[in-house]
């Protein structure tokens, strides 16, 4: 997703929890400057972008000495900080937190996405918008070098709800994926030669989930590849 913003145009100051991946970023993006703490990305953007796997992570990079507060504390007056949280959180709990902040300026939108790793690499993400109109009016440039579909669903915690309501509809029908392998698997009855299963599940993804759920985790399972790690709050499944 910083790649993204780099090949769109944006300068891309990167911190991760994992120096190494902010660095080999920079390495292959010219438009991307590695950070060593928060601060240093609050001190040199106004708009921050965090893809973390629940709110307490957030919170964690918000505040200390080498927090986001603290980088936006040092900056010059003009625009309001911004930030963006993209990961999938609770809604009530983000709306508290945007509570705390709103004394020290600071404006809060949450986007969480649907699309999976291969729509973030491919810039196709559909992606949730919660917030303030100016607030994402002025983010809109940023989400659109990222996804392809942008919904902006009201006040701030309504994308959260939505993407709620998205993984509610794929961890369901992902159960029933499930039962339906099973159901192919036995058979259509005793002394019935059950047809191999592999005929069909492309057929079935492909009308039942566009969101790349289904597609993703069917090319894995088949080629046995492990599923990738998600925070408590992407669970049952990332849409």
């Amino acid at each position: 997703m910083a790649h993204a913003l780099a090949d769109a145009g944006f300068t891309v100051t990167a911190w991760n929890r994992t120096p190494a991946r902010a660095e080999e970023l920079a390495a292959v993006a010219a438009e991307v400057r590695s950070a060593a703490t928060p601060r240093e990305v609050a001190h040199a953007a106004a708009t921050v972008v965090t893809m973390l796997p629940d709110l307490p992570q957030v919170r964690e990079q918000l505040d200390g000495p080498d927090g986001l507060r603290a980088g936006w504390a040092r900056r010059d007056a003009g625009v309001d900080p911004l930030l963006v949280v993209m990961g999938t959180v609770s809604p009530v709990s983000l709306v508290e937190l945007a509570e705390e902040l709103a004394d020290d300026g600071i404006h809060v939108v949450d986007a969480p996405v649907s699309g999976g790793p291969i729509g973030a690499r491919e810039r196709r993400l559909s992606i949730m918008v919660g917030g303030e109109e100016t607030d994402v009016a002025r983010l809109r440039p940023v989400l659109a070098a990222m996804g392809t579909t942008i919904r902006h669903m009201g006040a701030l915690g309504t994308g959260q709800l939505t993407k709620a309501c998205n993984q509610a509809v794929v961890g369901g029908t992902l159960a029933a994926l499930g039962e339906a392998v099973r159901l192919a698997r036995a058979g259509a009855g005793p002394g019935d030669r059950p047809r191999g299963p592999r005929r069909w599940p492309g057929r079935v993804g492909g009308v039942a989930a566009e969101g790349g759920a289904l597609p993703h985790r069917g090319l894995r399972r088949r080629r046995g590849e492990p599923e990738p790690a998600q925070g408590p709050a992407d669970r049952p499944g990332d849409g």
